[in-house]
């Protein structure tokens, strides 16, 4: 995979290709083709790897310090991995280090007293939630740390339009594109967590775990 990251950083994903991997490692292509089918598998094979990047570290604070770690892990890993959001897989995979986070995820839910229903919707909301936001965060037209990209310019728009239209923009609309990344990422995760220490609470389990400063 090494060979292949080299040839992503060096052409971006345009330059992607079987062959070119094929000849950085000094191969023929046939060869690689061998073990990698496509450039959809390779992509695949990719996305799989730089998982194994993300640190599963037990804070000793409860299950919702940990599922914090986890989703702020997560998070830090997808913003650095070189795969753009425009380079989607057209192939559903389950390699080794997806399925590490899947377990670390589950796990923790299931330890901290959710059924086995439970924790498969929230680990599944949860990796979601953070691969959405990371893409959003990466994408050309997306959010970073001042706020909204494009929003330069905002409150002329908002002048611009009927009086009779858009109150609620009007009244919040600065506020919404001032929003940066890091409180889009941190507020989501509160209201998630904060959601599961409800369902805890609510079958007697341990669901009074304080929240955790971002």
């Amino acid at each position: 995979m090494e060979a292949a990251l080299d040839v992503l950083r060096a052409g971006g994903v345009e330059a992607l290709t079987v062959r070119a991997v094929a000849q950085r490692l000094h191969t023929s292509s046939p060869s690689l083709y061998r073990h990698i089918a496509s450039r959809d598998e390779l992509i695949t094979l990719i996305a799989d790897h730089v998982l194994a990047d993300v640190r599963l570290v037990a804070t000793g604070r409860g299950w919702r310090a940990d599922a914090e770690g986890l989703m702020r892990e997560l998070r830090r890993v997808l913003l650095a991995q070189p795969l753009p959001p425009s380079a989607g897989r057209s192939r559903p995979g389950y390699g080794p280090n997806t399925l590490r986070l899947v377990d670390a995820a589950l796990a923790l839910f299931l330890d901290a007293g959710l059924t086995a229903g439970q924790a498969g919707r929230a680990a599944a909301v949860m990796i979601q939630f953070v691969a959405g936001v990371v893409d959003i965060e990466r994408s050309a037209a997306g959010r970073g740390s001042r706020g909204a990209t494009g929003a330069d310019g905002f409150d002329q728009l908002l002048s611009g339009l009927p009086a009779d239209q858009f109150a609620a923009l009007r009244a919040a609309g600065a506020a919404y594109v001032s929003v940066p990344s890091e409180e889009v990422f941190s507020y989501g995760m509160a209201r998630f967590l904060d959601g599961i220490a409800s369902e805890l609470s609510a079958a007697g389990g341990s669901g009074t775990s304080p929240p955790v400063d971002p």
